[in-house]
């Protein structure tokens, strides 16, 4: 059984993301944070957030220039390991 590689990504690049949780108060912010650690430029006007149809799920989309592997493999890892985060697409 072959190993699959890691897909061939070139930095710098654009780079969006979708962060999904439960609506809960501060989650934008809580988000925001997580994006400023590892985004020093992060322009917030790039970023925009939205509630499910129900009201149940918050979703905050945001696009920036990734500076490398490291930097997105990084960004991921916290988001993905924070309890109020359910999906990062």
């Amino acid at each position: 059984m072959e190993k699959a590689e890691k897909p061939k990504l070139t930095f710098p690049m654009e780079f969006p993301l979708k962060i999904i949780g439960t609506n809960v108060e501060g989650f934008k912010t809580m988000v925001l944070e997580i994006l400023h650690r590892h985004i020093k430029d992060l322009d917030e006007r790039e970023v925009s957030d939205r509630l499910s149809s129900g009201g149940k799920y918050c979703s905050v989309s945001v696009s920036f220039m990734a500076k490398s592997r490291k930097q997105v493999d990084d960004l991921y890892i916290e988001l993905t390991h924070n309890e109020k985060i359910k999906w990062v697409l």
